[in-house]
């Protein structure tokens, strides 16, 4: 969401409100986000999963999916109120960003 607010800004205006960011222990960290995470999984519309990255289980990756509900949520509820242009630039951040391991991405 940090690259987002910071890349498109533009779609804060879609957002409640902008997140508010602090350094933490890996990187940037938002309560807000947190928040909007634990909601989103609360009403099913996300799955959140922890994969180990090593045999301690001390180094993890957090994965964040939609489900299939959520998905149809983002199709029908979003998606169409949202300008082409700002989806066209959504999928251009995703497909940069995506698979790139967080310490390689600077901001």
């Amino acid at each position: 969401m940090f690259l987002v607010e910071q890349e498109i800004p533009e779609v804060t205006k879609y957002l409640k409100s902008s997140y508010s960011w602090a350094s933490y222990h890996y990187g940037l960290f938002s309560d807000e986000l947190l928040d909007d995470i634990a909601l989103l999984n609360y009403w099913g519309l996300i799955t959140v999963l922890n994969e180990s990255e090593d045999i301690d289980g001390e180094n993890f990756t957090t994965i964040y999916k939609l489900t299939d509900k959520g998905k149809n949520v983002v199709k029908e509820k979003i998606l169409p109120y949202l300008p082409k242009e700002l989806i066209s630039k959504l999928k251009n951040l995703i497909e940069r960003y995506c698979g790139v391991p967080l310490p390689k991405i600077s901001y």
